[in-house]
């Protein structure tokens, strides 16, 4: 027991975990959860990380995955673990909050336990927690919540320690600095700007204070067991971006590069210094006051008025303490560790602005979640520069802050994470009854939705793949569901071979199955009759009727095409006795490069016509009643080899690639 109290970095471990399965025990251990939307993707990915199969970490909103899977691994572990072999939690979302927990409190007793091997004060710990407790508290989601932006905070706070422990000369905890640094590389598309200007801060430092004290040997030749350590660390995390990289330009690093070299707008210094400036009033609707066309709302300011206050304090007494350093003992430990954390957390705050300057479209709060790592360091700044002045002696002093911060921290968990959210498992019960139903219940399941509603679908995908069903997307939902879960739109042939999952909250063609919030799945297409029908591919029209591929939700009066090649499926009402005449009124999408837009339009695998669109008009072609009759079920197929997004010609960031806007498609026989 001894030793334990002599470990601070053991004994916050221990208490920060006790307090929070405490506070979360029915979260963690009691109550079953089924993922819903961002969390049923990555339940998805930590599935294919449990079979060590997963190259990518989660996806972002602009079309790529977030360079790693390290977080997803750790949640595979746990849910092996406490899910399936010990069977202590009652559903694996379960498992991967614990498992996710325990990481959090890792990274913060690393960071505190660094600290105070630097900082020998009684007070420095107690201080530190009640900051902690205060200060996670109103910035809500640190520890529990396995949400990807909010999983980077302890490792960033492990971080910015670290680098101050290596640049005050502590080259024992470069292992500690790289390994979180692996982490957030993996985390966040964002995270090699700041681990890298982090990374070269903290080795610099620490080299020219070597080379003042006479110490010419270079670092990695004077101590390579850190390095060597550090160089294993990197080379495991390393071997996804490797696998990764073999793809060439179909590769996630190449399409993350062709998102930044991308021609597009970012938002100006101001803009980032003003987002930058909000976290201290710890607010949550960035994007609401910081629009993207200009014309801050600083009214912001006004409703975090008594944290802004309450940081200018601390602010103040860091300029106060730290002019000159004349108030610390020279050469002391604790004053070559506070120098050290102030460079590491102002470059950090350098970097910071870097980021949001970078950005384009909102400025959501959740994206920079790990700022609030930035703003503890300055609170253990602040720690670190009061403790000289509180009396050694005394020790029932610092029990009582001890208290305050056992009582800020139990007062911090009073929110649920996000992931509780939508998250019952009835859709587990629905999803099986939708099974039952479905006349191929054997076969893979072709998944057709709306963007509206892709959480719910996610969460479908999940209840199949959990009960040992395997599933399908169309190619424009791969960045979500993931490149082995979409079928390619070359591969549009293999549909036969899956029965197809119609999404709507409408009534479509047959019984459907309730999940849950109005939506329900169908398992039959649409009918057509050849003699006259029209699919109206408007918001208000029947469009979800007979949609099978590579469209868009329809807008107000037309739908885009956004693959290569798109289809409709429908079922005919009768075998045609004539010819049938297809009628399709559409506009192209034309980039600057381009006069007009090719389309070759197949029925049921045969083609029969080929378009060349340059202006808003209405194309027609003959299908042979033969051609037709092939196949009960019918199946018109689009190609565009001309799509191109509006990306690739910088007029904007859409990433999908868009040909045909089209309003209708009508059917009638000919003479």
């Amino acid at each position: 027991m001894k030793r334990l109290l002599a470990d601070p970095t053991r004994l916050i471990f221990i208490g920060t975990l006790a307090l929070l399965v405490a506070g979360y025990h029915s979260f963690l251990f009691v109550t079953p959860w089924h993922e819903d939307g961002d969390f049923a993707l990555n339940a998805l990915q930590i599935e294919r990380a449990k079979h060590l199969n997963e190259f990518y970490g989660n996806y972002s909103r602009f079309h790529f995955n977030h360079p790693g899977p390290a977080f997803f691994y750790v949640y595979a572990v746990g849910e092996y673990v406490l899910h399936d072999w010990l069977q202590v939690v009652p559903s694996p979302h379960n498992a991967h909050a614990i498992a996710g927990t325990m990481l959090q409190a890792f990274f913060f007793a690393l960071a505190l336990g660094i600290a105070a091997d630097w900082i020998r004060s009684r007070w420095f710990i107690p201080l530190a927690l009640a900051a902690a407790g205060l200060h996670f508290g109103l910035a809500r989601e640190a520890f529990v919540s396995i949400w990807p932006p909010h999983v980077l905070l302890m490792p960033f706070l492990c971080l910015l320690v670290a680098a101050a422990s290596v640049a005050a000369g502590a080259m024992r905890h470069l292992p500690l600095l790289v390994l979180s640094g692996c982490f957030l590389v993996h985390g966040h598309v964002a995270q090699p700007l700041m681990v890298g200007v982090l990374f070269l801060t903290a080795y610099g430092l620490f080299w020219q204070t070597q080379r003042a004290g006479g110490i010419t040997i270079p670092p990695w030749k004077a101590q390579p067991g850190p390095h060597w350590i550090a160089a294993a660390c990197i080379a495991v995390f390393m071997i996804p971006f490797l696998v990764d990289l073999t793809l060439g330009r179909d590769s996630n690093f190449a399409e993350i590069l062709r998102f930044f070299l991308a021609k597009k707008p970012h938002r100006s210094f101001i803009d980032s210094l003003v987002y930058l400036l909000s976290f201290f009033g710890y607010e949550r609707s960035q994007e609401l006051f910081i629009p993207e066309r200009g014309g801050i709302n600083f009214a912001f300011l006004r409703q975090g008025l008594a944290a802004y206050a309450g940081w200018a304090i601390v602010l103040a007494f860091i300029a106060g303490r730290t002019r000159g350093f004349r108030h610390l003992p020279r050469g002391t430990d604790a004053e070559r560790f506070v120098r050290a954390l102030i460079l590491v957390t102002g470059a950090g705050f350098v970097t910071a602005v870097l980021w949001g300057w970078i950005q384009n479209g909102p400025m959501f709060a959740f994206n920079s979640h790990f700022y609030y790592a930035l703003l503890y360091a300055v609170a253990l700044i602040a720690a670190g520069l009061l403790t000289p002045l509180l009396p050694e002696r005394g020790a029932w002093l610092g029990g009582g802050v001890l208290v305050v911060a056992g009582a800020l921290a139990t007062w911090s968990l009073r929110t649920l994470p996000p992931s509780v959210n939508n998250a019952d498992t009835a859709w587990v019960t629905a999803t099986a009854a939708a099974l039952r139903t479905d006349p191929r219940p054997e076969a893979p399941k072709f998944l057709v939705f709306n963007h509206d509603d892709w959480g719910d679908v996610a969460r479908t995908a999940l209840a199949l793949k959990r009960s040992g069903h395997s599933y399908r997307v169309d190619e424009s939902w791969q960045f979500m569901f993931g490149r082995y879960r979409s079928i390619n739109a070359d591969d549009l042939d293999t549909l036969e071979n899956y029965s197809v999952w119609r999404f709507s909250h409408n009534p479509l063609a047959g019984p459907g199955v309730l999940l849950g919030r109005g939506l329900r799945v169908f398992h039959e297409p649409g009918t057509i009759n050849p003699d006259d029908a029209t699919i109206e591919c408007r918001r208000s029209g029947n469009f979800e009727q007979y949609v099978l591929f590579g469209f868009t939700t329809p807008d107000e009066n037309f739908t885009w095409s956004n693959l290569t090649r798109s289809a409709f499926q429908f079922r005919s009402a009768h075998p045609a006795i004539r010819d049938v005449g297809i009628e399709i009124d559409a506009q192209p999408f034309l980039p600057a490069a381009r006069k007009s837009q090719p389309m070759r339009l197949f029925v049921n695998g045969g083609e029969v016509a080929r378009f060349d669109l340059s202006t808003k008009a209405t194309v027609r072609a003959r299908v042979p009643a033969a051609l037709w009759n092939a196949r009960t079920v019918v199946t018109l197929r689009l190609d565009f080899p001309a799509a191109e997004t509006p990306r690739a010609d910088g007029s904007s960031d859409d990433p999908r690639a868009l040909a045909w806007a089209i309003s209708a498609v009508r059917f009638r026989a000919l003479d």
